[in-house]
């Protein structure tokens, strides 16, 4: 947590007397190319990883991406499939 606040300190200086309640950390999972990896290894089979420190953002989409494919409308998981 004090390095959350450190570093939330530097940014918003204002918030010196905010107490943090919450914080979470850990490995964060990057891909060579720094984008989201996800699609499928099977018809039946989809996968999503690699965030990169942005799956708060993302996340959504690759859901609903599967999610759309899994029910017949694979078009806006392609993209990500042609990612390298």
């Amino acid at each position: 947590t004090e390095l959350v606040r450190q570093d939330m300190l530097k940014v918003f200086p204002q918030l010196a007397d905010v107490k943090i309640e919450h914080s979470w950390g850990g490995e964060c999972d990057i891909t060579a190319n720094l984008a989201p990896h996800f699609g499928r290894l099977a018809p039946t089979v989809y996968y999503a990883q690699g965030y990169s420190g942005h799956g708060m953002a993302i996340t959504g989409i690759a859901g609903l991406a599967i999610a759309e494919a899994i029910m017949g409308d694979d078009g806006r998981l392609k993209p990500f499939e042609k990612l390298k």
